[in-house]
């Protein structure tokens, strides 16, 4: 279980620091990658980006520019160790866990799969899928997975489950703090493009599982497992996009 300490001393500010901080880091980024052709000016004004470019330039800004502003965080806030502060862990006996993740991903797109064909929307409406789907050369394929199966869900576990999950418990009751950072979980997904006309698809399917990752979170006292779990989960939707592009979910 998680036990919030006296040295922890996180609030919701923390959680908007970081993701303003990856949000700056993207945008200058997209300036390099602009400045050395990588990302076509016009490309971008058509709202065109390149696989290429977001998977080995845009996202790792993105990632670094979180990470970075966990770690001053955890060094003026806490205790200076991310394992310690935010559960960050990763213990190879929880790979089985990686199965759950597909398991649900494979669950919520059947379930709600014909609520999204009686709306006429895509289950998966994220920027972030669609660039994957525009993949095609192995290299590019290779930090794909790099990003969606390894990178992504280590810093989005980090920013939920770590900071904002371990947050709400200094003051909530361990249900409530899963159920609130679940919510919030699902409502920055809305952030993509593509995502509001989805809203009724994407925020009941990732508030579940943003509430099962929160109660793995709490349940084992680190991110271990929802880390797995959460691989799992973009595992499956890379292969989909990259060998079975017409899955109706």
């Amino acid at each position: 279980m998680i036990q919030p300490t006296p040295t922890r001393r996180f609030s919701y500010w923390d959680f908007a620091l970081v993701f303003l901080a990856g949000l700056v880091a993207s945008i200058i980024a997209t300036a390099v990658a602009i400045a050395i052709g990588a990302l076509p000016l016009s490309d971008l004004m058509n709202g065109i980006v390149p696989a290429r470019a977001t998977f080995f330039i845009l996202l790792p800004a993105q990632i670094f520019g979180e990470v970075l502003a966990l770690a001053i965080i955890s060094a003026r806030r806490g205790t200076g160790n991310l394992t310690t502060d935010f559960g960050l862990k990763i213990d190879i006996r929880d790979w089985y866990f990686i199965f759950l993740g597909a398991a649900l991903l494979l669950g919520l797109g059947l379930a709600f799969s014909p609520l999204a064909n009686l709306l006429g929307v895509d289950q998966n409406p994220q920027d972030v899928v669609q660039i994957a789907e525009s993949a095609k050369d192995f290299a590019t394929r290779a930090m794909v997975l790099v990003g969606v199966v390894i990178l992504g869900p280590v810093t989005e576990e980090l920013l939920f489950r770590g900071l904002l999950l371990r947050t709400l418990l200094q003051k909530r009751s361990a249900n409530t703090a899963i159920a609130i950072q679940a919510l919030v979980f699902s409502l920055f997904h809305l952030l993509d493009g593509g995502a509001i006309e989805a809203a009724l698809i994407i925020i009941p399917e990732l508030f579940i599982v943003g509430a099962v990752l929160g109660y793995l979170a709490v349940k084992g006292g680190s991110l271990s497992r929802p880390i797995f779990v959460h691989a799992g989960f973009n595992l499956v939707t890379a292969l989909a996009l990259f060998f079975v592009p017409n899955l109706p979910f």
